[in-house]
């Protein structure tokens, strides 16, 4: 009968474990984000970097890690263009006054350590093709 309990047990734990998703699922992924279709502009009123002012934008679509799991990192892995590129990243080119990769709700605190992420930028110039590679991953 002990026996029995304990396989018993054993089988309950790995059942809920594969049905809820209770075990660390370690992933990760790369979202290429493109400036004229992937980022909203916060609006008049909102510029940033100044004196040398800019436009703030940030990402229509949180980035997003699978439900059950947290992101770990986050980085830029590449850009276009390389040179000449008017689109800033913030916090690291230009003072934004949030999170470069921002928790959705609370944009001047990192979003490590929670499922969803916001990009921003920054633009002194007309844009629309430049993008990022955004490497993600979770666990």
């Amino acid at each position: 009968m002990k026996r029995f309990i304990a396989v018993l047990a054993a089988s309950l734990c790995v059942f809920a474990i594969a049905q809820f998703g209770w075990a660390n699922n370690p992933g990760g992924t790369q979202y290429t984000l493109t400036s004229g279709s992937d980022y909203t502009y916060v609006g008049p009123g909102q510029p940033v970097g100044c004196p040398q002012c800019k436009d703030l934008f940030f990402t229509t679509k949180a980035i997003s890690s699978p439900a059950g799991t947290v992101i770990t990192s986050i980085r830029v892995t590449d850009r276009s263009p390389t040179k000449n590129n008017h689109w800033y990243r913030c916090q690291v080119e230009v003072n934004c006054g949030v999170e470069e990769f921002s928790d959705v709700n609370v944009h001047n605190k990192s979003c490590i350590g929670t499922s969803a992420c916001l990009v921003w930028r920054a633009t002194d110039g007309r844009q629309g093709s430049e993008q990022d590679v955004i490497d993600v991953q979770w666990q």
